[in-house]
C-alpha cells in the first residue's frame, strides 16, 4: 500500500509541475495525460481499498464494469436491485453507492472527472481559454465473483482546452491499462467463519466469543428479497433457533458457491504413523488369538489387528504418549484412525504438547481396506472422551490448535442421514477440536459443548444445542490466531474463510500506456 501511495503522490506531483511550467507544447499535454491517468487510477483504487467499514467498497473487485458492452454496461452504476451481480458475499451492503462526481449531471468514474474544479488550480488561462486534466474509468475486468485473482483496469488520462462558451477541445489523451492483483481475506476475529458448513442444520446453538456462521449455499433467491438478508430470513435458511441468542441470525453469514478449505492447511512437517488405529470400548476382538481390546492397530498392508504394547491404560482412560505414535518425528503427527467408537466412560488421551497430532478419519494411501466392522467414523457416547493432554497427564489441555480431527475423503451429504466419516459427539466428548471434513459431516447426539471451529460438509444439531467457544483459555485470544500460527497459514497462502474483505495490492504486469 505505501507504494501505491508514493505513486499517487508522484503522479499528482507531476500534474502538479507540468501545470507551474505552464509549457504548451503537444509533448508536454501528453506527459500530463499520462500523469492524469497513472494519478487517477491511483485515486480510484485508494477509494476501492478504503479501510473505513461504512465507506466499503472493496466488493467493486468483483463485479465487471465495461462501457462498451450492451447487456452490463457499467454495472458499478447499477447495483440496486440488479439480479445479474450474483456477489458472491450475498449479503454484502452496497448502499454505499458510488461518490459523487463533482459536476452533478455526471457519473463518478465513467465520465471525465476534474482534478481541480477551482479556477485557481486551472493549468493556463488566456484569451484562447483554460486548459484542464481530467480523468475517467474506461472499463474494469474482475479476476472473479471470489475477487482472487488478477484484476485489469483501464483509466483514461484526458487534457482539454475550454473556451469561454464552455466548448472543449481534446488536446491529449492516454490510456492506462493495468493489471492489478485482487486478494480476498478475513480481515477480523469476527469475521471469521467458526462453525461453517453447506448443509446445514444449525438448531439451538449459542456462539461464545468472536465469529461467524458461515452458510455455503448454492442458490441465492431466497437472500434476494427485501428482507433476504435479515437475521429472520438467515437463521431460516441455517434451519436454525433463536431460544439461547437473540444475536444468532445476525452471525450467519451466507456465502455463494465457496468450498471447504482442503484438510492439508493442517500439515507443516507431516509425519505419518506406521499403524492404522481403531477404539472401541465393546471390546472389540484384535487379530485371531481372541485377545479383546479396546486398542487395535494394523498395517496399511494387513488387515491383521493386534493390541498396541506402547500405549498406558489407567482404569478407563487410554493415554498414547509421545513415543507411541511417529516416533523419533518432531513435526506433526498424523495418525489415521478407521474406527473409534465409544459409548461407555471410557476416555482417549493423545499427548500433544511437544508437537502436534492430526487424526484422519480414512486410510492413508495405498492402504488394504478396513476389515468388516469398521465404521470409518467416530462417535462418541456422553460420558465418553477424545482430548489433547500434556506428557504425563491425564487432563485435557484445552489447545484446539494442536489436536485436529480431519479426513479429504467422503461422499459430501446432502442432508443428515447416513453417511462416511461422521464425527458423532455430545456432552463433553470431545472438549477441544479443530474440525475440518471438507467431504463429511458432524452430527450431535445430545447437547455439546466444544472449544474449537468446526468445518463440515454437513452440521446436523438433530435437535440438540451446540456451544462453540471461540478464544484460548486465559488469553481470551481467538482460536484462529493460535492456528493460524502454529499451521502458517500465511506462508501456504490462507488468508482464512469467513466474510472476506477484498483489496487490491500488487501489480501482476507491465503498465501499458496508448496516446491519441
Amino acid at each position: 500500500m505505501l507504494g501505491l501511495v508514493l505513486s499517487a503522490g508522484a503522479s499528482a506531483l507531476l500534474i502538479n509541475q507540468l501545470y507551474a511550467k505552464r509549457l504548451s507544447s503537444s509533448e508536454s499535454y501528453q506527459q500530463i495525460s499520462e500523469a492524469a491517468a497513472l494519478n487517477g487510477f491511483n485515486r480510484i483504487l485508494a477509494l476501492l481499498n478504503n479501510q473505513d467499514k461504512d465507506q466499503y467498497r472493496g466488493f467493486l473487485f468483483t463485479i465487471d464494469n465495461q462501457g462498451n458492452t450492451t447487456s452490463a454496461n457499467n454495472s458499478w452504476l447499477n447495483l440496486k436491485d440488479n439480479s445479474e451481480l450474483n456477489l458472491e458475499e450475498i449479503c454484502t451492503d452496497i448502499a454505499v453507492g458510488l461518490p459523487q462526481h463533482p459536476i452533478p449531471s455526471r457519473s463518478w468514474p465513467k465520465d471525465e472527472i476534474p482534478f481541480h474544479t477551482n479556477d485557481s488550480k486551472i493549468f493556463r488561462e488566456d484569451s484562447q481559454g483554460k486548459i484542464q486534466a481530467f480523468y475517467r474509468l474506461r472499463g474494469y475486468s474482475s479476476p472473479s465473483k471470489t475477487g482472487v485473482g488478477e484484476g485489469v483496469f483501464e483509466v483514461e488520462g484526458v487534457v482539454k482546452r475550454i473556451n469561454n462558451s464552455s466548448d472543449d477541445y481534446v488536446l491529449a489523451r492516454t490510456l492506462l491499462t493495468r493489471s492489478l492483483y485482487v486478494n480476498g481475506s478475513v480481515s477480523n476475529e469476527d469475521d471469521w467463519g467458526v462453525l461453517t458448513a453447506q448443509h446445514l442444520v444449525l438448531g439451538p446453538a449459542q456462539i461464545d466469543g468472536p465469529g461467524r456462521i458461515l452458510h455455503l449455499v448454492q442458490n441465492n433467491e431466497a437472500y434476494l428479497g427485501a428482507n433476504g438478508c435479515s437475521g429472520d430470513t438467515l437463521l431460516t435458511e441455517a434451519r436454525g433457533q433463536a431460544d439461547n441468542d437473540n444475536l444468532l441470525g445476525s452471525r450467519i453469514w451466507p456465502v455463494l458457491n465457496r468450498t471447504l478449505p482442503p484438510s492439508n492447511l493442517y500439515a507443516i512437517s507431516p509425519e505419518i504413523d506406521e499403524h492404522i488405529w481403531s477404539f472401541d470400548d465393546t471390546r472389540n476382538k484384535c487379530g485371531d488369538s481372541g485377545i479383546r481390546s479396546k486398542i487395535c492397530i494394523r498395517s496399511k498392508t494387513d488387515t491383521n489387528r493386534k493390541a498396541p504394547m506402547d500405549v498406558i491404560q489407567q482404569g478407563n482412560s487410554v493415554r498414547i504418549p509421545t513415543t507411541a505414535i511417529c516416533p523419533g518425528h518432531s513435526g506433526d503427527c498424523h495418525v489415521y484412525v478407521e474406527h473409534i467408537h465409544l459409548q461407555k466412560n471410557s476416555r482417549l488421551l493423545i499427548e500433544n504438547d511437544s508437537r502436534p497430532v492430526v487424526l484422519h478419519m480414512e486410510l492413508p494411501q495405498g492402504s488394504l481396506p478396513s476389515p468388516s466392522g469398521m465404521s470409518g467414523g467416530i462417535q462418541l457416547g456422553k460420558n465418553a472422551q477424545i482430548c489433547g493432554v500434556n506428557t504425563g497427564s491425564d487432563r485435557c489441555n484445552n489447545r484446539p490448535e494442536r489436536f485436529v480431527i480431519t479426513a479429504s475423503s467422503g461422499d459430501s451429504p446432502q442432508n443428515c442421514q447416513a453417511s462416511q466419516q461422521q464425527l458423532k459427539i455430545q456432552g463433553m466428548s470431545l472438549p477441544s477440536a479443530m474440525v475440518s471434513l471438507p467431504r463429511g459431516s458432524v452430527h450431535l447426539t445430545g447437547d455439546t459443548q466444544l472449544r474449537g471451529m468446526i468445518w463440515a460438509h454437513a452440521f446436523c444439531t438433530n435437535g440438540h444445542q451446540l456451544t462453540l467457544t471461540t478464544t484460548e483459555i486465559g488469553s481470551n485470544q481467538h482460536l484462529s490466531v493460535k492456528a493460524g500460527e502454529l499451521w502458517e497459514w500465511k506462508n501456504s497462502g490462507f488468508t482464512g474463510i469467513g466474510r472476506t474483505i477484498n483489496r487490491g495490492i500488487l501489480g501482476t504486469g507491465i503498465d501499458t500506456f496508448r496516446q491519441w
